[in-house]
């Protein structure tokens, strides 16, 4: 997991599944490729800046596979 003040970004091609929790603070999350949070543990990405391209995919749960009741999936924009 990258640090606070850090810039990540997924490249076309590429699926991630974040599975933590974490206060770090990134600077910015770029996505062009696939990043899924994870459904059945709990998870939290603190950020300033989330930018997605047109054709990239960001999940938090899906209809046929939610997000678990007593788990929680937080993003927060600071």
């Amino acid at each position: 997991m990258p640090g606070d003040g850090q810039d990540v970004y997924i490249p076309r091609g590429i699926s991630v599944v974040y599975d933590k929790v974490s206060d770090e603070r990134l600077d910015t999350v770029g996505v062009d490729g696939e990043l899924h949070f994870a459904v059945a543990t709990d998870t939290k990405l603190v950020l300033d800046t989330l930018v997605t391209g047109a054709d990239s995919v960001l999940t938090i749960g899906t209809e046929d596979n939610p997000v678990r009741k007593d788990v929680s999936a937080e993003i927060i924009i600071h």
